[in-house]
Order: C-alpha cells, then sequence, then structure tokens
C-alpha cells in the first residue's frame, strides 16, 4: 500500500505530463473551486471549452495514473 506522500508524489507527477491547457483549469476548479464560468473567463475561453478539457484532463490523469503503478490513488 502506498503512503499519502506517495500517492501525493504519483498525483503531482502525472498533472505535470498534462498539456498545459489541462493544468490551468484542473488547478483552477479542484485546487481553488472555481466554477466554470469564472475559469472560462480567466481562461479566455467558453464554459463548454472548460468542461471539456476538465474532461479531458481527468480522463488523462486517470489513464496516467494506472500507467504510473499498480495502486490505483484512492486506495
Amino acid at each position: 500500500m502506498l503512503s499519502t506522500l506517495q500517492n501525493k508524489k504519483r498525483l503531482y507527477s502525472a498533472i505535470s505530463k498534462l498539456p498545459n491547457g489541462y493544468i490551468e483549469p484542473m488547478v483552477l476548479r479542484y485546487v481553488k473551486g472555481q466554477p466554470s464560468n469564472l475559469i472560462a473567463k480567466a481562461m479566455g475561453i467558453s464554459i463548454e471549452s472548460v468542461n471539456s478539457r476538465l474532461l479531458r484532463a481527468t480522463n488523462r490523469l486517470h489513464g496516467l495514473l494506472q500507467d504510473n503503478g499498480s495502486q490505483d490513488i484512492s486506495q
């Protein structure tokens, strides 16, 4: 079983591998708690684009975390 510190390192490593256009909305949503409309305004893109990027980033993160270790980060 991975420690909390190891899980955080895996997560940060996976996030760093995301394309730049995906990192910013992830941070704004999940770290800063911003709603899609404020993220869209800050990034100069549509709300639909924000939601699409969040979905794509989440899917990529899931894949990276699956590839980066045998244990799921939520365990």
